[in-house]
């Protein structure tokens, strides 16, 4: 389809050599803060809240 993922030797060799940019950075870092705040919200507003 769009790119097969290859798992022969030389894969983690490659993986290992990828370069990131800048952007591509900021945007990871972004994204996992992101995630962690809304984790932290939806456990807060469990914790808060009582079920029957």
């Amino acid at each position: 389809m769009w790119g097969e993922i290859n798992l022969d030797k030389g894969s983690k060799r490659r993986v290992r050599l990828i370069r990131w940019k800048r952007s591509e950075l900021v945007s990871a870092a972004l994204l996992l803060l992101a995630v962690t705040v809304v984790t932290v919200c939806i456990a807060l507003w469990v914790m808060t809240h009582t079920f029957d």
